[in-house]
């Protein structure tokens, strides 16, 4: 018996040499899986995939996939026991694809079996189409749509698992990070294909690889805990992911290259305080966050030292990496800039808050500069809670003041320092 399990997530190995120890399966096949699924995503990055009719158009932030050991060995654990029942081992942050793939006698060529299969999943594009706009309404094309999520860096693992040579039987599936798409969602977004690291704003500390976004792994077990020692839940390579993703983009805003939903750019900032994790924030996040409630919490409960501080939310489906949820939240809560729109006033009106746009005024507000935050998973969702220090989101008060960012200690408040290449000012 031969099976076939695909499994997806975020890590390390990318190269011709894989690392990987499982018996019986080879770098040969986890380059065929490697190469096969970016090639088709690189083509669609770049405009040469075909649809239905044509072209696809190109696209940006498209990330490349990664491979994964660790899921590696899950899969290979999984198929030994030559059963067709559900997978254990994987959390429900995960979707599946499974498709049955062939009943023989004959010869076994496990790898041209898988990348036939692979085949199979990317062609439900060209065989169905999706319309221009890249919304995503069709079942037919699950498979190929799922692969493609451009905003997931998943990776991909295969495990090649020989048991009853004589009769084979096979079956593929393939788990991906749970952003499971719905009817009216973009698969991705059309744009350029990247030349350069900038060009890849999606995930923090992204470079380019021909046409790919690639980011270093978002798993594996916590390495440091110095910050804020003794907090279960929390690490720092879970604070930074937050703090880099909020001054990325905080940064972004003060440099005017964020689009704003009611036209144009957002305007610059020039006196936008850098963002510092906070531990008796992230102290104060982590007892709201262990409560589950997913509500936000009283102003009362978020002052309890004389400092008013403010809050965001966020709730997915199944148990996100932490590290990924830490990204997806703050890219989400920042989205409401594009998505809804604030104006060139600049201000927190009544009818700003009224399309939807608060998280974001949060994050970009000016005099705000501490941050702490809670991953927590609460029956079987995933709920993040940041808090900040000092409170913003102050109706008819201007976001941030208004200007080009600083380019010298000069352009800052006077307790603060120039962080020339962020243009944001930072508190000592």
């Amino acid at each position: 018996m031969k099976l076939f399990l695909l499994l997806g997530l975020a890590s390390t190995s990318y190269a011709a040499t894989f690392g990987c120890s499982t018996t019986g399966i080879t770098d040969t096949d986890r380059q065929m899986f490697y190469d096969k699924l970016n090639n088709g995503r690189r083509n669609v990055a770049k405009g040469q995939e075909p649809n239905q009719s044509g072209n696809l158009p190109a696209g940006k932030n498209i990330y490349e996939m990664n491979y994964d050991c660790n899921l590696e060995q899950v899969a290979y654990d999984w198929a030994s026991q030559c059963s067709t029942s559900g997978l254990t081992g994987i959390n429900s942050s995960y979707i599946a694809l499974t498709s049955p793939v062939w009943s023989s006698s004959g010869a076994f060529d496990g790898n041209a079996k898988a990348s036939t299969q692979l085949t199979t999943w990317w062609q439900t594009l060209q065989q169905n189409g999706i319309a221009s706009d890249l919304t995503y309404s069709e079942e037919a094309i699950q498979p190929w749509a799922t692969w493609l999520m451009a905003k997931i860096p998943p990776s991909v693992v295969v495990s090649l698992n020989a048991m009853m040579p004589v009769s084979q039987l096979g079956s593929t599936s393939g788990h991906l990070p749970a952003f499971v798409l719905a009817p009216g969602d973009k698969v991705y977004e059309t744009g350029s294909a990247c030349t350069s690291g900038s060009d890849c704003t999606y995930m923090p500390s992204s470079t380019c690889n021909d046409g790919l976004c690639h980011t270093d792994s978002l798993s594996g077990p916590p390495e440091t805990n110095d910050i804020c020692p003794g907090a279960a839940n929390m690490n720092d390579e879970i604070r930074m992911a937050f703090v880099d993703r909020h001054n990325e983009l905080k940064s972004s805003g003060a440099k005017g290259l964020e689009p704003d939903g009611a036209g144009g750019n957002a305007p610059k900032g020039k006196q936008s305080l850098k963002y510092r994790w906070d531990c008796a924030i992230e102290a104060n996040a982590i007892a709201w966050g262990n409560t589950c409630s997913q509500a936000h919490s009283t102003s009362q409960f978020r002052n309890p030292s004389g400092e008013q501080w403010g809050e965001n939310l966020y709730t997915s489906s199944g148990e996100q990496n932490p590290k990924q949820a830490a990204v997806t939240a703050s890219n989400l809560w920042w989205s409401e800039l594009k998505e809804y729109g604030v104006g060139q006033d600049n201000i927190r009106t009544d009818a700003v808050k009224a399309r939807g746009v608060g998280h974001y005024t949060q994050m970009a507000w000016e005099t705000t500069y501490k941050i702490g935050c809670s991953v927590n998973y609460c029956s079987g969702k995933t709920w993040v809670v940041c808090q900040y220090g000092p409170a913003g989101n102050y109706l008819n008060q201007l976001i941030y003041t208004k200007g080009d960012p600083c380019t010298s200690d000069a352009g800052c408040p006077s307790d603060t320092t120039c962080s020339v290449s962020e243009g944001l000012c930072v508190k000592p």
